[in-house]
This record gives C-alpha cells, sequence and structure tokens, in this order.
C-alpha cells in the first residue's frame, strides 16, 4: 500500500482525517485492481479442475476475512477499533 500520505496528527480536524483515510482506501483498491488483472492472467493458465480447485479458495478466503471482521466488531462492540467509545446523540 501507498503509504505516502501522511497520517494526520491526533488532533487533526475532521476532513483531514477522512481525506487521509479515503486515500487509503484509494491505494487498497488500486492494488486490489492489480490483483484481479493477475488473478485473470493465473485462471487463464489452469486446467479446469485447478480453477474450480481456486474459485474454492479465493471464495473461502472472502467468507472467511467476513466473518473475521465481523467478530471483530462485536469484540469491540461499542468501543472502535481505536479503543475510542462511539458517542450518539439523541436528536
Amino acid at each position: 500500500m501507498d503509504m505516502s500520505a501522511k497520517k494526520p496528527e491526533g488532533n487533526a480536524d475532521a476532513a483531514s482525517i477522512v481525506r487521509f483515510r479515503a486515500d487509503m482506501v484509494a491505494a487498497r483498491a488500486k492494488k486490489l485492481g492489480q490483483v484481479a488483472d493477475a488473478t485473470v492472467k493465473l485462471q487463464a493458465a489452469l486446467t479446469p479442475e485447478q480453477r474450480k480447485t481456486f474459485d474454492q479458495i479465493v471464495r473461502h478466503a472472502h467468507h472467511r476475512h467476513h466473518h473475521q471482521r465481523h467478530d471483530q466488531s462485536r469484540h469491540h462492540g461499542e468501543h472502535g477499533t481505536d479503543g475510542h467509545r462511539w458517542q450518539h446523540e439523541e436528536r
């Protein structure tokens, strides 16, 4: 991931924090695009049986990753991953 974007200071404003996060997500999306392109080339070289196995592995990895993230959010409860408590305001 491109880490050229400097992480905002602890007292940064909301816009700076969100811009940093957007830049990190964009860098991640670019990397995933490269992985997708490489996957197309790999699949072309596989036998039908190998491709079937590869597809199952990739599906399973996504499924496992989704559950890990779900478990983490349950583990953190009302606290974010950074340990700060979320504040909910009634309107």
